[in-house]
C-alpha cells in the first residue's frame, strides 16, 4: 500500500502518546508523585525478559495494533501500590493485589490510548488485561518491518525511589493513511476520563 503521510512522524506519535499514558496514569493510578519514565533501549532489547511477571492488554483498530507489556517484580509493585491499597507499607499487600494492581494500570492506560484516538475520529477497542509469567516474553517476535505490515517497537521503564515498572510496546500498522491525524495529535490536549471504550 502507498502512504501520502509521513510515517515516521505517525510513529513518533504513537510512541509520544502511549509513553504519555504511561507517566500520567502510574502517578494517578498509584497516587504517588515522582515517577520518572526512563529509557531502556539504550541498555535492553524489547524481547528480553525484565520482570518475573509480565501484564498484557491489546489496544486494536482497522489501521493500528498496539500491544502493551509491563514486566514488574512482585516487591516492587507492592512497593508503588501500598498507598492506594491504604497499607502502611508494602509487606500489606498481597501478591494477588499487587498484579491487579498492574492489571488495572494496563487498563487505565490502554483507556488514555483508545480516548486519544477516538479524540481524532480513529476508533479503537481494547482486551482485558491478563497477567503471566515475565518469562514468556522471550517467545515475543520483535523484528521490525516496513511491508506490508509496518511494525516497530519502544521500550522504558517507569521508576519511583529504585523500584520499576518496565514497559515494552510493540505497534503494528497496517494503514498508515488512516492516521494522518496522529500528524497533528498535541500531548497537551485535554485529559478527562468521562469517555465509555469498547472492549475486544
Amino acid at each position: 500500500m502507498s502512504t501520502t503521510i509521513d510515517v515516521e512522524t505517525v510513529k513518533q506519535k504513537v510512541i509520544e502518546m502511549v509513553r504519555q499514558a504511561a507517566i500520567t496514569r502510574v502517578g494517578d493510578h498509584s497516587r504517588l508523585d515522582g515517577f520518572e519514565l526512563l529509557e531502556l533501549s539504550d541498555t535492553r532489547a524489547a524481547g528480553e525478559v525484565l520482570g518475573n511477571w509480565m501484564s498484557i492488554i491489546l489496544v486494536t483498530g482497522d489501521a493500528i495494533r498496539i500491544t502493551l507489556k509491563l514486566h514488574f517484580s512482585s516487591s516492587d509493585a507492592k512497593a508503588v501500590s501500598h498507598v492506594v491499597y491504604g497499607e502502611d507499607s508494602p509487606n500489606g499487600v498481597s501478591d494477588a493485589k499487587a498484579e491487579d494492581f498492574v492489571k488495572e494500570l494496563s487498563n487505565l492506560m490502554a483507556g488514555y490510548i483508545v480516548k486519544t484516538f477516538e479524540g481524532m475520529n480513529i476508533p479503537m477497542g481494547i482486551s482485558l488485561p491478563l497477567c503471566t509469567r515475565g518469562f514468556y516474553e522471550v517467545f515475543a517476535d520483535y523484528v521490525p518491518t516496513e511491508s506490508p505490515l509496518i511494525r516497530f517497537s519502544d521500550l522504558w521503564r517507569l521508576e519511583y525511589k529504585n523500584r520499576a515498572i518496565s514497559g515494552t510496546v510493540m505497534i503494528e500498522i497496517s494503514n498508515p493513511n488512516a492516521l494522518d491525524a496522529l500528524c497533528d495529535f498535541d500531548l497537551d490536549q485535554d485529559d478527562d476520563d468521562d469517555s465509555e471504550f469498547d472492549f475486544l
